[in-house]
């Protein structure tokens, strides 16, 4: 059932009534002048006439009438009684109005919803029983005839309406789809358009099909759509790879899978950038290549500053602590008292210390030697059968001197009287965790004790570290192993330190 009528348009619906209403009076004029009538049939019509004019002007000159869908089929009802009277006055000629009858029928299909509709549908059958009954009260044929005319012509055109309705509710929602996908299209153009990374889309022969505007501003192209839509992604990028000369998409293309690569340089005619690629294969039914999305950007500035510390590592690995191993082990050497070196006990002071201070850099040097490298993904891992009790007696033995300078008993022990077994792991990077725990727990403690022990639980090696120092802050615990966090009090900031020991520890472990 129809809610509304075919047409909404409210300037149509009112220029189809004028239409009618034109109709109607055009042909009582018609009548008039050319049907023999008595003087009061045509004094009667004139009335009426001027009756229906007078409806019409009243009721488009108020807009609470006109403009309210509920009263928009009243002009055709005042119309049919109009026509109704029209017809009794003119007698055996009123058949002329039937048309007019036939033609408002299918017109108001299209106009009104069905119960508007079917108002006027009956107001009119009405209209012809009355104006063919006459004063004789009769039922005639033609009244029947006219009646089954209209009813017929209703019920056909109503039901053409409804399919019309039907159309044309698919063409506003076809309509308004489209409008919606040219809306989300203009949205992701536009958010495309501002990344700052270049893309491009590619059909399955390397043909640009889209691309952005960063990556003309990246690879330094000014041109319109019509010179790069429907190019070969090769001639617009001359890709190097590590082995030389090498299509963006051939790895993409040939895994089907999506290839993430910072490897990449583009050669240009002024210059050579390298280039950050991320690219994903577009696939069809059954997995079939359709084409590549490809995301890319210049971190030439990125790699230039990867190298600098590379370099920047290799001045400290070997400029740096190769010469201060050397003084630290000559130091050593010299407190040892099997050298046979003689000095007196300032002396040995001052050299106690130096040898402390040149410690403390190395594990400096190295403790930013192995972020840089964690930060990096190029820690290597070697694994070997460790014995953790040996391991952990040379690392005690380093610190020995340390911990007698400060006065505090440095002690080992083993909490199980089971063998203890060898693990696979890295010895260099263990060590280096058990050494960053033992001297943070020196460093930090003024009196007393350290003990770190070795133990057994179940199937896993325990080592723990513990001191007799000033602890830490119990809201501080849960970020002791963030990088360059330091518990703040007075007995923390008088100790000094970098902050990066149990940071290491933890990117070690992890």
């Amino acid at each position: 059932m129809n809610n509304k009528g075919f047409l909404t348009d409210f300037k149509r619906i009112q220029e189809i009534s004028g239409l009618a209403a034109f109709t109607g009076i055009l042909m009582t004029i018609l009548l008039l002048m050319f049907v023999p009538l008595s003087f009061e049939a045509k004094r009667n019509i004139l009335i009426i006439a001027l009756s229906a004019l007078a409806f019409t002007a009243f009721y488009y000159l108020i807009p609470k009438l006109y403009l309210n869908t509920k009263l928009s089929f009243l002009p055709d009802i005042v119309y049919i009684i109009s026509i109704t009277l029209v017809m009794m006055n003119v007698g055996d000629y009123g058949y002329v109005y039937f048309g007019f009858y036939m033609i408002l029928a299918a017109v108001d299909a299209f106009i009104f919803p069905l119960w508007q509709y079917s108002i006027v549908i009956g107001a009119m059958c009405i209209g012809i029983f009355i104006a063919n009954m006459g004063q004789s009260f009769e039922i005639n044929s033609q009244a029947i005839y006219q009646i089954y005319g209209v009813l017929t012509l209703a019920i056909v055109t109503h039901l053409i309406s409804r399919d019309a309705m039907k159309v044309k509710n698919q063409k506003e929602v076809l309509e308004s789809d489209i409008a919606a996908l040219e809306a989300d299209k203009r949205e992701i153009r536009s958010i495309l358009e501002s990344l700052t990374e270049g893309m491009f889309v590619v059909d399955e022969k390397n043909k640009i099909i889209f691309y952005n505007k960063s990556a003309l501003e990246i690879l330094n192209i000014i041109t319109t759509p019509e010179k790069i839509l429907g190019k070969d992604i090769n001639d617009i990028m001359n890709t190097v790879g590590p082995d030389g000369p090498e299509p963006i998409t051939r790895k993409v293309f040939g895994s089907l899978e999506p290839v993430r690569r910072n490897d990449l340089r583009l050669v240009m005619t002024d210059r050579v950038i390298k280039l950050s690629t991320n690219i994903t294969p577009v696939l069809g039914e059954q997995g079939k290549l359709e084409g590549g999305i490809i995301f890319f950007r210049d971190i030439t500035k990125e790699k230039n500053i990867e190298e600098q510390r590379a370099e920047f590592n290799a001045i400290a690995s070997h400029e740096l602590r190769t010469p201060l191993s050397v003084i630290e082990g000559y130091l050593y050497f010299i407190l040892d008292p099997a050298s046979g070196a003689k000095y007196d006990a300032t002396t040995k002071d001052y050299i106690q210390k130096a040898h402390a201070a040149s410690r403390e850099l190395i594990q400096l040097i190295t403790d930013v030697l192995t972020v840089v490298k964690a930060e990096d993904n190029e820690l290597d891992v070697k694994l070997e059968k460790v014995n953790f009790n040996e391991l952990i007696k040379g690392v005690v033995s380093d610190y020995e001197k340390q911990a007698e300078l400060k006065k505090i008993k440095l002690k080992y022990k083993i909490t199980t009287s089971k063998n203890i077994p060898k693990i696979e792991t890295d010895r260099i990077k263990v060590k280096e965790i058990i050494s960053n725990l033992l001297g943070n727990a020196i460093k930090f403690t003024e009196k007393g004790s350290v003990e770190i022990t070795l133990g057994l639980l179940e199937k896993e090696l325990i080592v723990s570290v513990e001191d007799t120092g000033p602890g830490i802050a119990l809201e501080d615990q849960k970020m002791v192993f963030q990088k360059f966090f330091r518990s703040e009090n007075w007995q923390t900031r008088k100790t000094g330190g970098t902050g990066l020991g149990l940071y290491i520890v933890r990117i070690l472990a992890e």
